[in-house]
């Protein structure tokens, strides 16, 4: 089958359109990316609030110095909220094509001990405190779906200028 010069003109008008609506759409992907990470991140802390929130605390109950008591989580449940200064911590921050979330940890340096837990000394089995994740489950929950919705965002919108072809 021969084109003719009319389908020649036409397929390279069709090509000149897909490539300037390709480059004009490249440049947005970055901005619907980044409205997908902040969601994601408003999910994952969240999730990570609620966690908290909804722990049970009959583990054990001891002194947390003065005449506070803290009652604990089981190990490898979310920690227990005392005062609320790993809960106030949760954030996330968002780039065009990162997210991070977490704990600021000059506001609650115990985040990561309660996460990972900590082992004694010269002990590859015995802990001194045992984890209780907060952020892995959190994160684990949520991932999928979020990098589902970057694809998909990302893909509409590269095949977006290929509609009607």
């Amino acid at each position: 089958m021969w084109m003719d010069q009319k389908d020649i003109d036409k397929l390279n008008r069709d090509l000149e359109r897909i490539s300037k609506e390709c480059a004009k759409n490249a440049n947005t992907i970055g901005d619907w990316v980044a409205k997908e990470l902040t969601y994601g991140g408003n999910e994952i802390r969240n999730t990570i609030l609620r966690s908290m929130r909804a722990t049970d605390t009959g583990y054990r109950k001891y002194h947390r110095g003065g005449k506070k008591w803290h009652y604990s989580s089981y190990p490898y449940t979310p920690p227990t909220i005392d005062f609320g200064h790993l809960l106030k911590s949760i954030m996330y921050d968002v780039g065009d094509l990162w997210m991070r979330v977490g704990s600021e940890a000059h506001e609650a340096p115990h985040g990561l001990f309660m996460e990972k837990g900590v082992k004694k000394e010269g002990s590859d089995f015995e802990w001194l405190v045992a984890p209780r994740p907060w952020l892995t489950p959190a994160v684990n929950e949520h991932i999928d779906s979020i990098n589902k919705r970057i694809g998909k965002v990302s893909f509409d919108i590269i095949s977006n200028p290929f509609e009607g072809i």
